[in-house]
């Protein structure tokens, strides 16, 4: 068996995905499972997947992209992102079972259409409904994550990044043996934490912001229901 799952285009909504992920892995432990997405990386090393492949934003990416997919040749394909575009690829995929709810005029591209809950879960609900319709039951609602290793890749990267943005050098392991232990915390690792809170919190705000205006839900809304 060979599943191709089309992965969320947020980031958020990528790690919210990670309980069906695991539900599939789990219900079909010798599936052939692909994962195609924007932010495919974060799910590296997690036995999420067997194929990582990152999908570009670009239009000119996606087609090249799509026939790397096509020649995974799935047979069921697993639609998180509710878009037209992405019902139309799993089509070209070849996938002969789609699963995706059915939105945005694409019920007629899927095999399986599933009904949009009503009211609307929480995003990690959602997307456990489209793998238990596969027969994935869910195990843990929580997505969890394991860190990558001192040396791996995605640390170097983020190192990289870090200095490109000026953040201060090293990393809290290093700081803490070399600092004298005085009970209050040092002025870079305060300044690092409080700007790694206001990014989030824009990060949230510009989320939400984006949820009100494509829903019409009004103030704070959204942002109850996703801390359901």
């Amino acid at each position: 068996m060979k599943i191709a799952v089309r992965l969320p285009n947020w980031l958020g909504d990528t790690v919210m995905a990670v309980p069906a992920l695991r539900s599939l892995r789990e219900a079909f432990p010798e599936a052939h499972v692909l994962l195609a997405g924007p932010w495919v990386e974060l799910l590296a090393g997690q036995g999420l997947g067997d194929v990582l492949v990152g999908y570009p934003r670009s239009w000119s990416g996606r087609l090249r992209i799509a026939d790397t997919v096509r020649d995974f040749a799935g047979d069921t394909v697993v639609l998180f992102p509710n878009s037209f575009e992405a019902a139309a690829a799993a089509v070209y995929w070849g996938g002969r079972r789609r699963i995706g709810f059915a939105l945005d005029g694409r019920g007629w591209l899927l095999t399986d259409a599933l009904p949009l809950p009503a009211p609307r879960l929480h995003q990690v609900d959602e997307y456990l409904l489209l793998v238990a319709h596969l027969g994935a039951t869910a195990t843990a609602r929580e997505p969890r994550l394991t860190a990558p290793g001192p040396r791996a890749d995605t640390r170097q990267r983020a190192r990289e990044l870090m200095r490109e943005s000026g953040a201060p050098e090293g990393s809290p392991g290093s700081a803490s043996t070399s600092a004298p232990r005085t009970g209050r915390p040092r002025s870079g690792r305060a300044s690092a934490s409080s700007s790694s809170v206001d990014a989030v919190r824009r990060g949230a705000w510009c989320r939400c912001s984006w949820e009100r205006r494509r829903t019409r839900l009004p103030p704070r809304t959204c942002c109850a229901r996703r801390a359901r």
